[in-house]
């Protein structure tokens, strides 16, 4: 989960579950906020741990690629409006990039700052079940990158798992983040990665034996 401050008004990048709706009450309590501050709110893809707390922002306009509205209850879909209404909410003065990467879910997406050069990234690449070192949760070592890449090297060794793991779809989208000028890699879980985020990418890519 991410948020901060745009232009005085508050964003926020995915949920997690419902079931841990009070953490999320806590937190901001914390902050001297509420989670009814919140004006917008975008979802990288429409699993429940990245949208279960969205009912929470009472005011937010919430936004999810409209190939993931199938995932949502029939209450969320009323509440969620397709991303492309927030790409022209700001194209008069545009901080971020809406890029549509269709792997993790049909409708995955990242999004990218262009101010702060980060890139939210959702579970196209995440650090799941890999703990954070020495609660650092920003990561600059190798041991981690190394370890993500040899996770992917299996997956694209297995028998069939081109097709069966969509690994067309994968690597294609990290050829088109590559095209972005990244310090920050914020991942769906885990640790966000900083520095050398486009030599990382470039490493993975260079994996595809497909290519």
């Amino acid at each position: 989960m991410y948020f901060y401050d745009f232009n005085g008004r508050l964003l926020f990048i995915d949920s997690g579950k419902s079931k841990n709706k009070d953490l999320l009450i806590n937190t901001f309590n914390l902050l001297g906020l509420s989670t009814s501050d919140i004006a917008w709110f975008l979802a990288t893809h429409g699993h429940k741990d990245h949208i279960g707390g969205a009912k929470l922002f009472t005011n937010a306009e919430k936004f999810i690629h409209e190939d993931d509205f199938d995932l949502l209850s029939s209450e969320s879909k009323l509440d969620f409006i397709d991303v492309k209404k927030f790409n022209e909410k700001f194209k008069k003065n545009y901080k971020y990039k809406i890029i549509h990467l269709g792997h993790h879910t049909e409708g995955s997406i990242a999004i990218y700052d262009k101010e702060l050069k980060v890139l939210f990234i959702g579970d196209h690449i995440c650090f799941f079940g890999f703990p954070i070192p020495e609660d650092n949760l920003v990561y600059q070592g190798k041991e981690l990158r190394e370890k993500q890449k040899h996770l992917i090297k299996e997956v694209v060794e297995k028998p069939n798992s081109y097709k069966e793991n969509n690994l067309k779809k994968f690597f294609e989208g990290l050829i088109e983040i590559k095209k972005y000028d990244i310090k920050y890699l914020c991942t769906g879980h885990g640790v966000i990665l900083k520095d050398k985020i486009d030599e990382f990418i470039k490493e993975i890519i260079s994996l595809n034996i497909y290519n």
